[in-house]
């Protein structure tokens, strides 16, 4: 019912002006509506691509979900890509020294990385030539991520000339540079 109720709401909106403000309880929207103020109280679930532009302003806080990648011992493994809009993974290695690779780079983009509990991981650029902390990622050169360790990755320069700055956080509270790689 909920949803017939919202499929006649998108209907009415495309032949009718909608009010500026829409007050809903457990909002579920399949199509795409403009409205200037939404007002959701209860559960809400965005799925699929959603734009914010202005001010997102949360009262209670906000839980993300992080997205698991299983590090593997090539950069092409797609379970051991970042994906271009993820913001915070986990990973996991079966053994030493696989792979977890960055998306191609973004200004801007931000990801916190939570390595495996009792694993080291290697953190490999999406392309040879791109650079981590300063220093060019050349064939095999890649960033050791200590067990248990949450790496925090922003993208400085985007495009080909790739370049992400990397700190860490050790699993006792310690933050560090975050390394070179080698």
């Amino acid at each position: 019912m909920k949803k017939f109720i919202i499929g006649a709401l998108i209907l009415v909106s495309t032949v009718f002006a909608l009010p500026a403000e829409l007050d809903c309880v457990d909002l579920s929207v399949m199509n795409t509506a403009e409205i200037a103020t939404l007002n959701v109280s209860g559960v809400s679930t965005l799925t699929g691509a959603t734009t914010q532009t202005g001010i997102l302003t949360l009262s209670a806080g906000m839980t993300q979900t992080p997205i698991a990648r299983v590090a593997s011992a090539t950069t092409a493994d797609a379970t051991s890509i970042i994906g271009a809009s993820t913001s915070m993974v986990t990973v996991t290695a079966a053994s030493a020294n696989l792979i977890l690779t960055l998306p191609t780079p973004v200004v801007g983009h931000k990801i916190d990385i939570i390595s495996d509990p009792s694993t080291e991981v290697e953190l490999a650029t999406a392309t040879i030539g791109h650079f981590i902390n300063g220093t060019e990622c050349t064939s095999f050169k890649e960033l050791a991520m200590p067990a248990g360790s949450v790496f925090h990755a922003t993208c400085t320069v985007g495009g080909a000339a790739g370049k992400w700055v990397i700190s860490q956080t050790d699993d006792d509270g310690t933050t560090d540079s975050g390394g070179t790689p080698d």
